[in-house]
């Protein structure tokens, strides 16, 4: 490696750019853009640009504008580097190269607004692409088209529409997603279980897309006859325009790069030096986007190449491993941290699975192009074809359920720290480069030799210590998986305190309970303005704590923004979270869509519990217990259902008390004052987000919380919290957090002392 100063100027680089946009922020894309400085959320915005991409959607279509100018104060004001989404109904005239003119509203993208949970402002940061217009009025200025990338783009459409009408709609779009590196449209079903079975890389254009393209192209043309320089150039331009068809990433970024310049290589008739090819990628990549060096793709993509050159090596020295799983181990000590961190889990027989899966990858990618040509030329026998890949991907979805079966076929470790992740490479680092310093000692040694004898029997003892070390690195990367995998699963699983986390669901309720037993709770989970909300914000948060399984759910009362996600969760506990007990308010309370939620619960093995007032769930911890009461509805409740019979629950640990209230108002508010089992306590969760009807000045005078918690959409429509709630609130100068402002707000107690900590503005240490 030293020896080549194309990688001593990558490292140096890859260190600068790290501490200069890692550690001080610098970088032109993280800093608020114009837009976001002259204009607020949902305001009215008149803007032109050139359509450079177009995303076509069911019921709507994204067009992908640069050049911006927006019209401010009687004029136009032209924004450097920016670009924005202009999504726009019946637009079928537009086309790439258009200049476009549209006035709408405009919105800004999200951080996350829980741990774990997708970070939508830097996804599109690193595409300098800081907002988008949901446009009423729209009019071409300019109908000059670019016309290679507007036919690339009519190619990509013809392709995708005729791999769905031949191969259906899920076969379809995984060979879409495969082949044309579009997952807008694919199952997220399969998607989770191509990612659970570790193959969710077949799905991204990768290496082995771009090389099998590439490399299949040159060798091509060179049988039938063309020179290197010409089979060469050509496999260029023609891997380019495959790249520009289906959008630049970083993966095929770094692919192309390399292609070229092993082409390049070829051409000049030089040796190709594959860690080169690498660094000048690393280095073109990082100073054209140097937020690149946080993001998912790029490390998988180059920490893949990179275990392939320096760790498989090492590997298939040994003999205690079989060359065919060399490959695949290399990967998985190399990407461990980096899968571990990003999806919080370990796909444990990924290495078997993939066994099969790369090798069949090729006949797919191949049998598929050769498909999609011959639907051009004569439609029946392309369509022939393609059944063959639709018999490939049928196969990879069973071996993916039969892997996930199989007893630890994916390990939920949670999110490791950056300290740990560092750890670990440091270790790995330091045996290869000892394995490195051996090798050069018995080269040394070999050379010594005077004799052919002693050279031979020289070459036969180096033999067997170059297997003996080898072993020895072998076992050093499997103590690292298992310390790191025990280190990251402890550090979530770590008993004594007691964590609280009321999750930003948009408008509904999500709180998450860990006791000081390290018992798993989750009170509701729903949301009437996030899609799939289970999905995208409750597993993930709950897989980033390092929780596989939820020992129990707790639910207030039956309304959508409380139950949802929680019907997701039990529909699909097979590929996430299990779910061992529903906790469900008295039968006399139930609504339909209670009675729902608890068949849903039986038909997926989850049992149902009933949880009237007075009962109790409680757990010791040394001299310390930890309580959670029932206390609402009351006993002989005589109310209305719905929000007013809300299971209400009453917490305490140590000298720690919480009141957990549901959507309570009304006639079930009455009851419960009038009950006597209200007392004080040092948080309360006010109930229905902060709606005006709830939490009276009573309420408020019995339990006299010093904290209270509110959960309430950005934006929603309701307007909650009321302003009438707020000022009650405010009388007595209680601390109010509310999901709507700070993100999820987390809570961590040892019985006594009390920390509260909210999401805050997330910073690059967080995104990655």
């Amino acid at each position: 490696m030293f020896k080549r100063p194309c990688c001593l100027l990558a490292i140096a680089i890859l260190l600068i750019q790290l501490v200069l946009v890692g550690w001080f922020q610098i970088s032109r894309d993280l800093k608020p853009s114009y837009l976001e400085q002259n204009y607020l959320e949902n305001e009215n915005v008149i803007i032109k640009g050139n359509v450079y991409d177009v995303d076509k959607r069911t019921s709507y279509s994204v067009y992908y504008l640069k050049d911006i100018q927006v019209y401010r104060k009687s004029t136009w004001v032209k924004i450097n580097r920016e670009r924005v989404l202009v999504n726009v109904k019946d637009s079928d005239s537009i086309m790439v190269g258009n200049i476009i003119q549209a006035a709408g509203k405009i919105y800004f993208f999200q951080e996350n607004r829980n741990p774990g949970n997708f970070n939508q402002k830097f996804y599109y940061q690193k595409q300098h692409i800081h907002a988008q217009i949901w446009s009423t009025q729209i009019q071409i200025n300019n109908q000059k088209t670019d016309l290679l990338k507007e036919n690339l783009f009519e190619i990509r459409e013809s392709i995708k529409n005729m791999l769905l009408h031949s191969l259906g709609k899920d076969a379809g779009n995984s060979m879409v997603a495969i082949l044309l590196g579009d997952k807008k449209d694919l199952d997220q079903t399969i998607k989770q279980l191509y990612q659970k079975g570790g193959i969710g890389h077949i799905l991204a254009i990768s290496g082995l897309h771009m090389s099998f393209i590439g490399i299949g192209m040159y060798q091509v043309l060179r049988k039938i006859g063309l020179g290197f320089s010409a089979s060469g150039i050509i496999g260029i331009f023609f891997l380019l325009l495959y790249t520009m068809m289906i959008g630049i990433g970083v993966s095929s970024l770094r692919a192309i790069i390399m292609y070229i310049i092993r082409m390049g290589a070829e051409i000049l008739g030089r040796d190709y030096d594959l860690l080169t090819s690498l660094s000048i990628a690393t280095v073109v990549i990082v100073l054209w986007q140097p937020l690149y060096l946080f993001d998912a793709g790029f490390l998988f993509s180059f920490g893949a190449v990179l275990a392939m050159i320096l760790i498989n090596s090492l590997f298939e020295q040994t003999s205690c491993i079989p060359k065919i799983f060399c490959p695949g181990i290399a990967i998985q000590v190399m990407l461990l941290p980096m899968t571990m961190y990003f999806y919080f889990e370990i796909p444990t027989w990924s290495v078997l699975t993939n066994i099969i899966v790369i090798p069949c990858m090729s006949i797919l990618i191949g049998v598929g192009i050769v498909g999609i040509l011959f639907l051009f030329i004569f439609y029946p026998i392309g369509n022939l074809i393609l059944q063959f890949c639709k018999a490939i991907l049928w196969g990879y979805e069973k071996l993916c359920m039969f892997m996930i079966d199989v007893p630890f076929g994916r390990i939920v470790t949670g999110k490791p720290s950056i300290w740990i992740m560092l750890t670990y490479y440091i270790i790995l680092l330091i045996s290869y480069f000892i394995w490195k310093y051996w090798d050069i000692q018995a080269e040394k040694q070999k050379y010594k030799s005077k004799s052919r004898k002693d050279l031979i029997e020289t070459e036969k003892k180096e033999s067997q210590r170059i297997c003996l070390k080898s072993r020895y690195f072998a076992i050093r990367s499997v103590v690292c998986i298992i310390a790191l995998c025990g280190i990251v699963c402890l550090s979530y699983h770590k008993k004594g305190n007691l964590e609280i986390t009321m999750l930003d669901v948009g408008q509904g309720d999500g709180i998450f309970i860990r006791t000081p037993n390290g018992t798993n709770c989750l009170i509701d989970g729903g949301s009437t303005d996030v899609s799939q909300v289970g999905l995208y914000r409750l597993i993930p948060f709950l897989e980033s704590k390092g929780v596989g399984c939820l020992d129990y759910i707790f639910i207030s009362h039956g309304d959508e923004d409380h139950i949802n996600g929680v019907k997701e969760m039990l529909e699909s506990q097979k590929l996430n979270i299990k779910i061992k007990a529903l906790v469900l308010p008295v039968k006399e309370v139930w609504d339909d869509k209670l009675k729902d939620l608890s068949k849903t619960a039986e038909e997926n093995h989850t049992k149902v519990i009933i949880m009237s007032a007075g009962q109790q769930f409680v757990e010791y911890k040394k001299n310390m217990s930890f309580t959670l009461t029932c206390i609402g509805p009351v006993k002989n409740y005589s109310g209305e259902n719905g929000n007013a019979a809300s299971m209400v629950l009453d917490l305490k640990f140590d000298e720690f008390d919480m009141l957990f209230t549901g959507d309570l108002e009304g006639e079930g508010e009455t009851q419960l004052i009038e009950s006597g089992s209200l007392r004080k306590y040092d948080i309360l969760k006010i109930a229905h987000h902060g709606s005006k009807n709830s939490t009276p000045e009573k309420f408020l005078e019995i339990t006299s919380p010093s904290v209270v918690l509110i959960s309430a959409g950005v934006r929603n429509r309701y307007g909650h919290p009321h302003q009438e709630t707020l000022e009650r609130l405010n009388k007595e100068k209680r601390t109010i957090y509310n999901t709507q402002h700070q993100g999820a707000i987390h809570i961590k107690t040892n019985g006594k002392n009390l920390r509260i900590n909210v999401l805050q503005k997330v910073g690059i240490s967080d995104i990655i």
